[in-house]
């Protein structure tokens, strides 16, 4: 009969949290009546809930904003409504908007801070060194701290599983800072002025499928990915971006890591260095990476670097040492992306394509590629057969009756040869029957003896497949009015449709000028409210391309006007289009 009780008891012990445990509710609109157990009872404040809840409760808040700290009991789930419907605000003068103890897990809703000029966190755990912190942060969107979510710890030899899934940080100085043991960040989007992730002494992080993105807030200190010396962690398929665009000195990286693997990571943007790595380790190695946008330098350290591509950067890679790196397995190619501002899947012919380590394999059980998507945790999608970039920066200069006109090259692996098409009618349908000449170069000469119209020429561009891209701009060629003179080219001022569009959250914006000019081009709502400057200064006759960041925006429609003002101040030019913006 003893032994019977003993068990009844053990059995009641380790599971009656669970058997019992209590859901609670949150509501504006409740009459705040404990224990809080129904949506007509609920509690007007969050910590009316916590303060009945123990291990196994969870606590469902509804829509509004709810003003103050949320100190958690060990053990506790809280579930909102959504990031637009249950809102947690950081009180003034406070440190930190929500504080999580073990076995807690927080999910579905936004924490919202006041600036990140004072020193506040918006979700933060620690853990004494004879502890364990186990916390699950799921589907919330952070904004507005210095930190947006630290997770800290004295290093001990206990197993910590923390997991950082699925959430949005963005308008914060340092996005997600942890020295814990184990931490796994996963699909996250994180965008911050100086460090998206801060890996700390200690902490063993298992990074994978986000975007990281520096932009410039306040501030062009920034290292997009920062690991100290520690344990080491593994780096795969994230995308890490700088949006600033000013020139960046050599001290910002895109990834300044400790003895960590980095493997089919996307560098993109503008960094001094894309990669850098901090003194020698047996555990390091760096593969199966697209980095490009160091101004300095793509790759500076020591690692085992290997089956890489490298793309406009200043110098593609250099050694702490001197040590020789392996120019046969790692690439200096144009990637072939699908969509060079927003999709980064490889176009059937990239490169990149089963170019990556030969002893690692993709989902599909092939070669694994290099890049974002490639490697075993990647995706298996088609290859596209798209064509190749129209032609684009057209330029001419005009010698009597000869005209030549240069453009930018275009650098896909499967590109055949330009198409030139002219006609003495404006907008002329660019079609075989108009073709005067191909050329591999990005140059073109035309001689047009005397005669008394307009010439028009368009461009395009043709890979080996046969695929034909879009017709570039239309460039007119005209008399100069006096016989025996020859001609010019009339390179009018264009203003041209933002690409990508629609866009997300970065377009580029091109147009071209006459002649030489003050040039303002200005973003502005649909009513007219004045947005952003893009630029405001004098500019020579030629292409110009403006970037337009449209984070903090909401979703809908934009305008872009240039305005053009010669030297002696008279207007020449001005055009407005729109732009989309969606999120």
């Amino acid at each position: 009969m003893r032994k019977k009780i003993t068990i009844i008891l053990i059995f009641l012990i380790v599971f009656g949290a669970e058997n019992f445990a209590e859901r609670r509710y949150v509501s504006k609109t409740g009459t705040s009546t404990p224990p809080y157990t129904s949506w007509e009872t609920a509690a007007d404040s969050i910590m009316k809930a916590m303060s009945l809840s123990i291990q196994g409760d969870t606590i469902i808040v509804g829509e509004g904003v709810f003003t103050e700290i949320v100190r958690f009991n060990r053990g506790v789930t809280l579930i909102g409504m959504g990031w637009d419907n249950t809102i947690l605000k950081l009180i003034p003068d406070s440190s930190d908007a929500v504080i999580l103890k073990d076995q807690c897990e927080i999910k579905n809703l936004k924490v919202e801070g006041n600036g990140v000029m004072t020193y506040t966190e918006g979700i933060f755990a620690d853990r004494n060194p004879d502890e364990n912190l186990n916390v699950w942060i799921n589907n919330v969107k952070v904004s507005n701290f210095f930190v947006g979510i630290s997770l800290q710890g004295f290093y001990n030899l206990l197993t910590d599983t923390n997991y950082i899934s699925n959430c949005i940080v963005d308008s914060c100085m340092v996005g997600i800072n942890t020295s814990l043991n184990n931490v796994v960040i996963r699909n996250n989007f994180v965008t911050t002025s100086e460090i998206a992730l801060n890996m700390r002494i200690g902490s063993f992080c298992t990074v994978y499928d986000n975007v990281f993105v520096s932009v410039p807030y306040i501030s062009a200190l920034f290292r997009t990915i920062k690991g100290d010396f520690g344990n080491p962690g593994k780096i795969y398929n994230n995308i890490i971006m700088s949006k600033y665009k000013t020139n960046i000195d050599i001290d910002r990286s895109g990834a300044m890591i400790g003895p960590d693997t980095i493997k089919n990571n996307l560098l993109i943007g503008n960094f001094g260095i894309a990669i850098r790595t901090n003194g020698t380790s047996d555990y390091r190695d760096v593969f199966n990476n697209h980095i490009s946008g160091g101004g300095y330098y793509g790759f500076y350290g020591n690692a085992p670097l290997r089956f890489n591509n490298f793309w406009n950067n200043g110098k593609h890679y250099k050694t702490d040492n001197g040590s020789v790196v392996d120019s046969i397995s790692n690439k200096i190619h144009f990637p072939m992306f699908v969509n060079e501002e927003k999709d980064y899947h490889l176009q059937a012919y990239s490169p990149l394509i089963d170019a990556g380590d030969t002893l690692v394999k993709d989902k599909d059980g092939t070669r694994s590629d290099i890049g974002l998507y490639g490697g075993p945790y990647g995706t298996t999608y088609p290859y596209l057969d798209l064509a190749p970039l129209e032609p684009r920066g057209i330029t001419a200069t005009v010698t009597g009756d000869t005209t030549q006109l240069n453009w930018k090259r275009n650098h896909e692996s499967d590109f055949k040869h330009y198409l030139i098409y002219g006609d003495t009618t404006q907008g002329f349908n660019a079609d075989s029957t108009h073709l005067i000449g191909t050329t591999t170069d990005t140059t073109f000469t035309k001689i047009i003896p005397g005669f008394s119209g307009s010439y028009y020429i368009s461009f395009k561009s043709e890979d080996n497949q046969g695929n034909i891209s879009d017709a570039s701009e239309e460039i007119r060629i005209v008399p100069v009015g006096i016989k025996g003179e020859g001609h010019e080219v009339s390179m009018d001022y264009r203003l041209f449709q933002n690409y990508p569009n629609p866009f997300n959250p970065g377009t580029v914006i091109d147009f071209r000028l006459k002649e030489e000019g003050r040039v303002q081009l200005t973003v502005y709502t649909l009513t007219g409210e004045k947005i952003k400057v893009l630029r405001d200064e004098s500019l020579t006759s030629g292409y110009y391309e403006s970037y337009f960041n449209g984070e903090g925006l909401s979703s809908g429609i934009y305008l872009y006007k240039l305005n053009v003002i010669s030297p002696s101040g008279l207007p020449v030019y001005t055009d407005i289009k729109k732009m989309i913006l969606v999120k």
